[in-house]
């Protein structure tokens, strides 16, 4: 009877125990996480379409200075559009802080229409059987029209601003390139007038007065701007953009002005020339408008400006001071 009565006790002691044990806390559930929002992508299409206007217009006005046949002026008025046109379309992305999608752009506007010359000129000769002048108007026809695709493709395919976070936390950037702007524009105010109003000029030569400045300048003297503002691994890399990448620009303006003209004779000593110099503005484009930012502190930017009032002899001053 006693170990019967033990038994009963062991079964009922952890019942007795769970009994008087706390429950359980009740974890409340975990905040749902907020959902991040996004800005609208905002299309600038139509500044991308005004500057190729523009760099149209830029083209007439440089086939205009030239007296030579029509072929010379056709090439300089369809290779300048499309060296101002590239140009332009990397500030017009820049202005924007949309490098990435404009070097995708500039890239297009570049490689399109040299291809689609090419196949111009396999076109036209097919059709019209080899004729003597089908290598000419297929390549330049082919061109304008790689032209007007790759700025169509650049207006409606990049022409937009990249979707960002609007919860996240971001840093405050400051734009300094006016300051390098300023040296590239003396630099090319400089070579012209050293160009325009030049007697007996070849157009070879005005292409190295016009190249002679900004490359110099630009290589030697516009990468300090970077290294004042701290930015010595910019700078550094400021210095090899602007001394090697122009050179592809004498591959591109050489091929250009040979398809623009219908392979017009010295075409490819032009080319070279005028490449190179519209690769030195080219990266002086890229270097002014995507690579020349900064993080600043906030409360370094906040600018004070306070009224103030002084008392003189003959009268009062006044004005303002105050931190920028």
């Amino acid at each position: 009877m006693r170990s019967i009565a033990l038994v009963a006790l062991a079964l009922l002691a952890p019942l007795h125990a769970s009994a008087q044990a706390p429950a359980p806390p009740v974890l409340a559930p975990a905040p749902p996480e907020p959902t991040p929002v996004w800005t609208e992508s905002v299309w600038y299409s139509h500044q991308l379409l005004l500057m190729d206007a523009a760099a149209i217009g830029g083209g007439v006005l440089v086939g205009a200075f030239n007296d030579g046949s029509d072929r010379q002026q056709a090439g300089d008025v369809i290779a300048s559009a499309w060296g101002l046109g590239a140009v332009g379309s990397m500030a017009v992305h820049s202005a924007h802080e949309n490098a990435a999608l404009g070097l995708a752009g500039v890239s297009v506007r570049l490689l399109l229409p040299p291809v689609a010359a090419v196949l111009g000129v396999a076109g036209q000769c097919v059709a019209t059987a080899g004729d003597d002048d089908c290598t000419a108007q297929g390549g330049r026809g082919g061109f304008v029209l790689g032209m007007v695709g790759a700025s169509l493709i650049d207006a409606f395919a990049f022409g937009r601003t990249v979707p960002e976070r609007v919860d996240e936390p971001k840093e405050l950037r400051r734009w300094y390139g006016y300051q390098t702007l300023v040296i590239d524009g003396a630099a090319l105010a400089g070579s012209l007038a050293l160009t325009v109003g030049r007697e007996r000029s070849d157009r070879t030569d005005n292409g190295a007065r016009m190249l002679a400045l900004p490359y110099l300048i630009g290589f030697l003297v516009s990468p300090w701007v970077h290294a004042f503002h701290g930015r010595v691994g910019t700078a550094f890399g400021s210095l090899a953009l602007r001394a090697l990448a122009p050179a592809l620009g004498a591959v591109a303006g050489l091929s250009g002005l040979c398809a623009a003209s219908g392979s017009e004779k010295r075409c490819q000593k032009e080319g070279a020339v005028w490449g190179l110099f519209g690769g030195a503005l080219l990266v002086a484009a890229i270097d002014i408008g995507a690579m020349s930012y900064e993080t600043v502190d906030p409360a370094e930017s906040a600018a004070l400006v306070v009224p103030f009032v002084a008392p003189l002899d003959d009268g009062v001053i006044a004005g303002l001071s105050g931190t920028m």
